[in-house]
């Protein structure tokens, strides 16, 4: 079965020394692993994680915006900023340094 890789929020690239984490421009946005190594396991399990916070981000502006707290513009400008904080969390959390902004 063919997975669409666009759809994919977290990609784990060359094996386990890149993360690569869409964030809500749709672009990537690449990390770099620390020099400890881990094994494929623990990337899993750190990929899981991101996965489900990025999840989180977006339901609590999700709830938000239902609630009437964003207009479209500044919910667009909300959830973009919402996603990049997630995005830093998770990178200070596991020590992924960014490689840069496109990836």
């Amino acid at each position: 079965m063919k997975v669409d890789k666009r759809r994919k929020e977290v990609v784990i690239r060359r094996g386990k020394e890149y993360i690569a984490l869409r964030n809500s421009k749709g672009r990537f946005r690449r990390f770099r692993m620390p020099k400890t190594k881990k094994t494929t396991k623990e990337v899993q399990l750190i990929k899981k994680i991101i996965e489900k916070r990025l999840e989180e981000a977006r339901n609590e502006i999700k709830a938000a915006r239902e609630a009437g707290l964003f207009h479209l513009k500044t919910f667009y400008m909300g959830a973009e900023h919402a996603l990049d904080i997630v995005l830093k969390d998770i990178s200070k959390e596991f020590g992924w340094k960014e490689v840069d902004k496109d990836g």
